[in-house]
């Protein structure tokens, strides 16, 4: 048997039980979703609430945001009050203003977020396999054929099974918004750029954290992005301003906006936060804030340093500097829920993509690991959890039965509770995920930077 026989078999067999894990996952996949569609009551929708109750509060009162003497206590974290810049509520206001319901309500917001985060999630593998993969060729044949088919495949089961999305979904969180934003304003960067600067332009209104990714516009086609990002930040205000009034807006850039950026870590424990952790633990104590103090300006510095020293002249360059930025903004937000990770889809994909193509082994066994850590849904799994511990009590054995029973798809993995556990234990150290993934692009743009100067020298020599 020749050896591209066997490595033709190999490539065969890797591909077929990757594309049959992608069949078996549409299962699962399906089953959550519909039962977010038609089961809302079962989820937990409780800043869904909030926004909400701040829109209908508006339609009665044109009122938008709670008055008080203390802003910094009534607008601290964790506290049940709106505090989202006003140009987010042009994506609740519309749908209350017709009178539906909250089933309708709740139904119509998700389909949004599901062909959102479809479209979005596609256009970032078109787009990362044509720049690591295929490059550009228009035949693709061998072994890039095998390497397309291999990134497309776990591609598909990442997005299937990110924590992250399901986690916003559920709870109606405005993060697939702002993960499809993102996801599309690199997307266009080079074919739109203006349209790039728009997109990012208005997810930075619905949400302040975005205006981090500016740092993408240095670079080329850099004038037409921050046009684009200039007009869409003054149409989305002016659209609020006109919608909503100029008092709340005003109101929140002189009141909310100021506590949101002296904000410090809550301890809670969906607050995926090394503090968090140390805090629980009665490592550290009396410190919040210190940490995130610490690693927000080493962040900031690399990034800066990398935009200003390392140039990004290829679109994988460019790709991997996107994705150290969204890893980015995670490290500089004081605060870390569940739904978060759904950026980290971003990074992920790309860094899939360069270990596959440069053949990195221990980088792609690395983010298979972190692939399914993140993978694993608490809404999914929490009762099995218990059932690891304390499966001999017959009340515990009931709870599992009636989760089999609304879950039924979820028979073969009572098969694999050691596993389980042990990828429950994996998945509390997810705050450390945006770290591993800024860390990695920073090693892989300073690397092919030393290498494009190592060749611009070698060449130089010979001449």
């Amino acid at each position: 048997m020749t050896q591209p026989y066997k490595q033709s078999k190999k490539r065969t067999i890797t591909l077929a039980f990757i594309f049959l894990l992608v069949f078996l996952s549409t299962i699962p996949f399906y089953n959550r979703v519909m039962d977010c569609l038609q089961h809302p009551e079962l989820q937990n929708t409780t800043d869904m609430d909030i926004f909400s109750g701040a829109a209908k509060q508006f339609l009665a009162t044109n009122q938008l945001y709670q008055k008080g003497s203390n802003y910094s206590l009534l607008y601290a974290p964790g506290e049940g009050v709106y505090k989202f810049p006003p140009p987010y509520q042009l994506t609740l206001l519309p749908f209350l203003e017709t009178g539906m319901n909250d089933f309708n309500f709740l139904l119509a917001q998700r389909l949004i977020q599901l062909i959102l985060y479809a479209i979005s999630s596609f256009a970032l593998i078109i787009t990362y396999n044509e720049i690591f993969i295929r490059q550009d060729k228009a035949k693709i044949e061998g072994i890039d054929l095998y390497k397309s088919c291999k990134f497309i495949g776990i591609s598909l089961l990442l997005v299937m099974w990110s924590r992250g999305f399901f986690e916003s979904l559920s709870g109606v969180e405005p993060e697939i918004l702002v993960f499809s934003l993102l996801a599309l304003t690199y997307f266009y960067s080079d074919t739109k750029p203006f349209l790039s600067g728009f997109l990012l332009a208005v997810a930075a209104t619905a949400k302040v954290y975005p205006v981090f990714l500016v740092f993408f516009f240095f670079g080329s086609k850099w004038k037409s992005q921050w046009l684009g990002f200039i007009t869409g930040i003054f149409t989305v205000i002016l659209i609020s301003i006109l919608y909503i009034g100029v008092d709340e807006n005003i109101f929140y850039l002189k009141n909310i906006m100021p506590v949101l950026l002296s904000e410090k870590p809550i301890i809670h424990i969906q607050n995926s936060t090394i503090e968090t952790l140390f805090y629980m633990h009665n490592f550290i104590s009396g410190m919040p804030g210190n940490i995130s103090k610490f690693v927000k300006y080493l962040t900031l510095l690399i990034v800066i340093s990398i935009g200003v020293f390392i140039k990004r002249e290829t679109d994988q360059q460019k790709s991997v500097f996107f994705a150290l930025l969204i890893s980015g903004i995670l490290l500089c937000l004081p605060n870390y829920w569940p739904q978060y990770q759904v950026l980290l889809i971003i990074p992920a994909l790309c860094l899939f993509a360069y270990s596959i193509n440069t053949k990195s082994n221990g980088l792609y066994i690395s983010l298979i690991v972190i692939f399914i850590s993140l993978g694993i849904q608490e809404s999914w799994f929490q009762d099995l959890k218990q059932q690891i511990i304390t499966f001999d009590q017959p009340a515990d054995k009931e709870m599992l039965m009636h989760f089999v029973g609304r879950h039924p798809s979820s028979d073969p993995i009572l098969y694999f509770f050691p596993v389980l556990w042990i990828l429950f234990r994996l998945r509390d150290l997810v705050f450390l995920v945006p770290a591993i993934f800024f860390a990695v692009s920073s090693w892989v743009l300073c690397k092919n930077s030393i290498k494009s100067v190592t060749r611009l020298t070698v060449k130089n020599a010979r001449r």
